[in-house]
């Protein structure tokens, strides 16, 4: 793990990126009178650059996954912004509207090896219990993008020209590079993604329904945000430049937002900030359909529509990365085509709903898409859930609130026998200790990925999926498997062929620090007594490092009448 200096540099250079190609994809909508009028087209033709972008984008990050997963993560991220550059700079030089459509998919190529990168490398330089603060500062380049960098754009196209705003633009994804390659140390590869990883990462209901969560609860937003001016105009009398404080006031609230959740992510659980932030959402809609037709009404409710929309995203990222460790560059890039497709599905229903029912339409279909997503959250949620029981592990897959660990009611049981030295080594000093809750919260994010483990290579019987939650450099203490990833991969695909009826059956998990204890019993088939197992695994970076174990056969019969297990 890098040092907290090092770790600001690199979380700085990956924010910085997401912040250039944020800019570069929205700019349009701040030029789109000058670049009209340039192209001799429609205003709606050049506004279609921003869909032709978002679109893109949607297909092209899952595939930049499957075909370039075997890149190192920071060369991939500083091939992605020279693409980001070479398309901005040919946007400044398109002729006409048709080579701007070429170039806008060269710049969402790049950006589609960026995005979904930064976050997955930004979760990988910081210790778990910092990973909502390591999001939040990487996506603040978006939000600043949004609110900085379109006006910022609009400005230097009037100050100079539209050409030279993407001229700029270009120049700085070329130093973002430079500062990525300087600042980011990290130049390890994700595991290996296969174009059926990405098929089951489509069809597995629990990442499937996420994914729907994402998009119906950006739909929501693009679906009054796209035509926000017309019903701020129409609802609440609002004048050209109330519009703009409005917009302003929303920026800001999208700022407060990420910077609370980079300070609170951690300390409260992934469940209580998506589920909170969509019933907030909702109010705002809500408010926004039934509040009286008063400007300050609509100022506030735009501002709170801002922070609680935004506390949504970090969270689910870290839900996704839960449900998959090792594929968090795959999941964190269908996440933002999931974005993306939410920002076309939005600004489609909101123009539907405005032609046919007005502009009170507008929140009431917003309302209508936060309610979808909620509901794919719950079917998400459920999925994952009933995964976990089918398979036979006790525990959820995704995280939860902490409860009391196992080892301190163990330590709270053996308090009475001096002889046992549960604490071996020296107290940490107070400067560098956790506090309890993020101790408790780390501890139990380690007990879920053992937890997931178990539930999706050992009793779903893949091998395939051992990549997962495996390291590259695995260390193995049982003397039948040699150390590595690999070596266990083919052993336990040699085993699940002999034995395809086996299962695991953990009976409790109990985690201490980076160490993780199963005690299980697995069975080779049905009528099979078992054997009891005790497995140790140590966990860094949400993947599994280090294992030992300890087996002992399960006997006919039992002097004491106890089960082992």
């Amino acid at each position: 793990m890098s040092n907290p200096t090092s770790q600001r540099h690199a979380l700085a250079a990956l924010s910085a990126a997401y912040f250039v190609f944020g800019t570069g994809s929205l700019a349009v909508i701040g030029l789109v009178e000058p670049m009209s009028a340039q192209w001799q087209v429609s205003h709606a033709a050049v506004a279609q650059l921003v869909t032709v972008f978002a679109l893109a984008f949607a297909v092209l990050a899952p595939a930049v996954q499957v075909v370039a997963a075997r890149l190192p993560r920071r060369t991939l991220i500083v091939a992605g912004l020279l693409t980001v550059a070479i398309g901005l700079l040919g946007t400044a030089l398109a002729p006409n509207v048709a080579a701007a459509v070429v170039f806008r998919v060269v710049t969402a190529l790049g950006a589609a090896a960026v995005g979904p990168v930064a976050s997955s490398l930004a979760t990988s330089v910081v210790p778990a219990d910092r990973q909502a603060q390591a999001l939040s500062t990487v996506f603040a380049g978006m939000t600043i993008a949004t609110v900085v960098g379109v006006p910022l754009a609009a400005w230097l196209g009037h100050l100079l020209s539209w050409q030279w705003v993407f001229v700029v633009l270009a120049a700085a994804a070329a130093l973002c590079a430079q500062a990525v390659r300087a600042f980011v140390c990290d130049t390890g590869v994700a595991a290996a993604v296969k174009p059926r990883d990405l098929l089951v990462t489509l069809t597995r209901p629990a990442s499937r329904w996420a994914f729907g969560a994402t998009m119906a609860q950006m739909a929501a937003q693009f679906a009054t945000y796209s035509l926000i001016a017309i019903m701020l105009r129409e609802r609440f009398g609002a004048t050209p430049g109330q519009v703009s404080v409005v917009l302003m006031a929303f920026g800001v609230g999208g700022v407060v937002a990420n910077a609370l959740i980079g300070r609170m992510g951690d300390r409260l659980s992934v469940e209580t900030w998506i589920r909170g932030s969509l019933a907030a959402l909702a109010a705002v809609f809500a408010g926004l359909l039934f509040i009286a037709p008063h400007f300050v009404f609509a100022l506030l409710l735009v501002a709170a529509w801002a922070l609680v929309a935004t506390l949504f995203m970090v969270p689910q990222q870290k839900r996704l990365i839960t449900l998959g460790p090792a594929q968090r560059g795959l999941l964190l890039a269908v996440n933002a085509s999931s974005l993306y497709l939410g920002m076309s599905l939005g600004t489609i229903v909101g123009s539907a709903a405005h032609g046919l029912l007005g502009v009170r339409a507008l929140p009431l279909a917003s309302l209508v898409l936060v309610g979808v997503a909620a509901l794919s959250h719950s079917l998400s949620v459920r999925a994952a859930r009933l995964e976990s029981s089918a398979t036979g592990v006790q525990g959820p897959l995704i995280s939860e609130p902490p409860q009391a660990d196992g080892l301190e009611r163990c330590k709270a049981a053996h308090r009475r026998q001096p002889a046992i030295d549960l604490h071996p080594y020296p107290p940490l000093r107070k400067e560098t200790a956790m506090t309890n809750t993020t101790q408790q919260r780390q501890t139990e994010a380690n007990k879920t990925i053992v937890a997931n483990y178990y539930a999706r290579v050992w009793n779903a019987r893949s091998a395939d999926a051992v990549p997962e939650y495996v390291a590259a450099d695995y260390i193995q203490h049982n003397p039948q498997v040699p150390n590595g990833r690999a070596p266990l991969q083919a052993f336990l695909g040699g085993l699940f062929k002999q034995m395809p009826q086996s299962s695991f059956t953990v009976a409790r998990l109990v985690a201490d620090g980076d160490l993780v204890v199963a005690h299980c019993l697995f069975k080779a088939n049905e009528a099979d007594r078992g054997m009891a197992v005790v497995d140790i695994y140590r966990v860094s970076d949400a993947m599994l490092v280090e294992h030992w174990d300890v087996k002992e056969p399960v006997p006919e019969t039992s002097a004491n009448g106890h089960s082992m297990v």
